[in-house]
C-alpha cells in the first residue's frame, strides 16, 4: 500500500469536505497531479487536507481514506465521516511531519476543481504513522468561539491575526505595531465596515503577545462621555455622597504601573464620536511618547492631593478608530492628530478576502468574484459623487461570513446582506435622491 498527501484546492472548497451534513457519503474524483496515474492503485492512503491558511474550526487536516477506483483520468475517494482535530495544522505543520526532500518540486497549490495528489510512502515510517494517526484522531465538538484564536491562548502575535481572518498583508501589519511601539498611540481610520473595530483589539493582542483581556480595555466615546468619566471625576454613591473616582484611563494606568514589564492598551471605538480634546483634558500633552515619565507630570483637574501629579506609564498604549463617514462626528483637532500614528483602512475585497468567503461556502459558486466585481463598481459610483467621496465607500466587513459559517446557498446570502445592510445604507446616504439609491440597490442585486 502506497500513501499520498492530497492537497485539496481552495476553489473545490475547504468547507464541502468539512460540512459533512451536506456532503457526506459523497464520491470525490481527482486527477493525479504529481504522479502518473499508474502509481495510485485501489487501496493506497491518501492523506487528505486543505491548501487553505484559513482553517475552519480549527481544523486544517480533514482525515485518511482509501482509493476506491482508479481510471485513465480519475481517482475515487469517499469523504464519509470528516473529522475535526483540536490542533491547528497548517500547511506547514503537515509538511514538517514528512521529508521536504522526498516532495517533488510540484507540489503546489493546484488549480480550481482540483486537487494536487503527492507520493509520501518514501519518507519514514514513524512520520506516516504520526500523520495517520492525527489524521483519525478522535472528534471533538465545535466550539462556540473562534477557534482559530483560541488555539493557543499562550501567544498572540501577527500571525494568529492573519490566520483569524485579515485581510491586510503581513508587512502592514508590522508597520502598524512598529508605529504603536514608537508612538505609544495610533488611529484606524476608515469607511463603514473595513474592519476598524475587529483589527483594533486583535493588534492589542498582538502587542501583549496574548489574549488577556486585563490588559487589554475597551471603550467607546460618545456624544456625553466627559473628562469625569474617563479620566477621573466625582460620582455618587449608595449614600448620596459624591466620591471622587477614577475613569478606565487612570485605572488602567494604575494596574500599569504595577507590572513594569507588561504592556496595557486602552482600546477607544470612534474616537472622534465625542469630543477627544474635552474627554483627555490634560491627559493630550501626557499621550506623547516623551511625557512618559515622572518629568512630565502634571496636575490633574481633580486632585486627590495638592502635590499629587501624573503621568502616563510608558507601558500603557492607545488604539483609537474614527469612522470617517458619519457627518455628525467631530473633527480631530491638531493637538489630537500630532499625537496619534494614523492607518487607513480601505475595502479589502481582495484575494484573501475571496478565499475566506469560498472557503465558507458549501458548493463551487463563483459569489465572492460577483461581490467583488459588484461592490467595487458601486464604490468607484460612491467615489465619483460629489456629495460623498471615498470615505463613504462599503466595506468588506458587511461580506465576510463568521469562521464557523457554512453557506448553502451563497446568492441568497448575498441578497438578504444586500436587503439588510447595503440598501438602507445607500437609501441614507442618497436621502434626497431616493430612485437613485434604489437603482443602486438594483444594479448590486442584479449586476446590471
Amino acid at each position: 500500500m502506497d500513501r499520498f498527501l492530497v492537497q485539496v484546492s481552495k476553489d473545490v472548497g475547504y468547507a464541502n469536505i468539512m460540512n459533512n451534513r451536506r456532503y457526506e457519503n459523497h464520491l470525490w474524483h481527482t486527477k493525479p497531479r504529481d504522479v502518473d496515474h499508474g502509481e495510485v492503485k485501489v487501496g493506497d492512503e491518501l492523506l487528505i487536507y486543505c491548501t487553505s491558511r484559513v482553517p475552519v474550526y480549527g481544523k486544517s487536516l480533514a482525515f485518511s481514506t482509501p482509493v476506491l477506483n482508479v481510471s485513465a483520468d480519475n481517482v475515487t475517494f469517499e469523504l464519509a465521516e470528516p473529522q475535526a482535530f483540536p490542533t491547528l495544522l497548517t500547511r506547514e505543520a503537515v509538511l514538517a511531519l514528512v521529508d521536504r526532500n522526498t516532495l517533488p518540486d510540484t507540489f503546489r497549490k493546484c488549480g480550481q476543481q482540483g486537487f494536487n495528489i503527492t507520493k509520501i510512502d518514501a519518507v519514514s515510517g514513524d512520520k506516516v504513522v504520526r500523520l495517520v494517526g492525527l489524521a483519525t484522531s478522535e472528534a471533538v465538538d465545535e466550539p462556540d468561539h473562534d477557534p482559530v484564536e483560541q488555539n493557543d491562548p499562550s501567544t498572540y502575535d501577527i500571525g494568529t491575526i492573519l490566520t483569524a481572518g485579515c485581510f491586510l498583508d503581513r508587512p502592514t501589519l508590522d508597520k502598524m505595531l512598529d508605529r504603536l511601539r514608537a508612538k505609544k498611540n495610533i488611529i484606524l481610520q476608515g469607511p463603514p465596515g473595513a474592519g476598524k473595530t475587529w483589527l483594533s483589539k486583535r493588534l492589542a493582542y498582538a502587542l501583549v503577545g496574548s489574549k488577556d483581556d486585563g490588559k487589554v480595555r475597551q471603550v467607546q466615546f460618545h456624544p456625553n462621555l466627559s473628562y469625569e468619566d474617563f479620566v477621573r471625576g466625582y460620582r455618587p454613591e449608595g449614600d448620596s455622597k459624591l466620591t471622587l473616582m477614577d475613569g478606565p484611563f487612570l485605572k488602567l494606568c494604575d494596574t500599569a504601573r504595577q507590572d513594569d514589564c507588561g504592556k496595557y492598551v486602552m482600546v477607544i471605538e470612534e474616537i472622534n464620536r465625542g469630543n477627544p480634546a474635552s474627554i483627555f483634558g490634560e491627559l493630550l500633552t501626557l499621550l506623547e511618547a516623551d511625557k512618559r515619565n515622572a518629568d512630565g507630570a502634571l496636575a490633574l483637574a481633580y486632585p486627590r492631593s495638592d502635590s499629587e501629579r501624573f503621568h502616563i506609564p510608558p507601558n500603557v498604549y492607545v488604539i483609537g478608530t474614527m469612522n470617517l463617514a458619519d457627518r455628525s462626528l467631530a473633527l480631530v483637532d491638531f493637538a489630537l492628530r500630532r499625537r496619534f500614528a494614523f492607518f487607513d483602512l480601505e475595502p479589502a475585497f481582495n484575494d484573501t478576502w475571496r478565499e475566506w468567503v469560498q472557503n465558507r461556502i458549501t458548493d463551487s459558486s463563483e459569489i465572492a468574484d460577483t461581490i467583488k466585481q459588484r461592490i467595487e463598481a458601486l464604490n468607484q459610483r460612491i467615489t465619483d459623487d460629489g456629495n460623498l467621496g471615498p470615505q463613504f465607500r462599503i466595506g468588506h466587513s458587511h461580506f465576510t461570513p463568521s469562521p464557523d459559517a457554512a453557506i448553502e446557498n451563497p446568492e441568497e446570502w448575498f441578497e438578504d446582506v444586500v436587503d439588510s445592510e447595503i440598501a438602507p445604507l445607500l437609501r441614507e446616504y442618497w436621502f434626497d435622491d431616493a430612485a437613485r439609491a434604489e437603482e443602486e440597490v438594483r444594479r448590486l442585486v442584479t449586476g446590471q
